[in-house]
């Protein structure tokens, strides 16, 4: 059964490699940089099967806009729904707020279902007023 819980307290090993396997831009050689990202963040989500990180979502705020970065989900566990209760997790973290985040076209559906649009110049981007 999976596990959602709100914090700071993660596997980073695992992190890097849940980054690595989504293809992530994050810089994952740098190490401080990658705990200050994460500490520096609003919000950190992580899901988890028993001890075992399978994915991660963290949240950065500027005024009443809500920046959704670095959404991973094990590839074992795409099926489980993890991605969409990531989100509507954050969702309901920040009521009222303008959303945004970048989702790749196999996470887009899941975007769409939530009351996400995508932004129309392409980027990739999706966002939620």
């Amino acid at each position: 059964m999976i596990k959602y819980r709100k914090g700071y307290d993660i596997d980073y090993i695992r992190l890097i490699e849940l980054l690595n396997e989504a293809g992530s831009d994050v810089d994952t050689d740098n190490f401080k940089d990658l705990v200050q990202m994460v500490e520096n963040s609003a919000l950190v989500l992580t899901a988890w099967d028993f001890d075992y990180m399978v994915g991660f979502v963290r949240v950065d705020l500027t005024g009443e806009n809500a920046i959704i970065s670095d959404l991973v989900v094990d590839n074992e566990y795409r099926d489980m729904d993890i991605c969409k209760n990531m989100i509507g997790n954050v969702l309901s973290c920040y009521p009222g707020s303008k959303f945004t985040l970048k989702a790749d076209k196999k996470d887009g559906l899941i975007c769409e279902s939530l009351g996400f649009r995508p932004v129309e110049d392409g980027s990739g981007l999706y966002c939620r007023y």
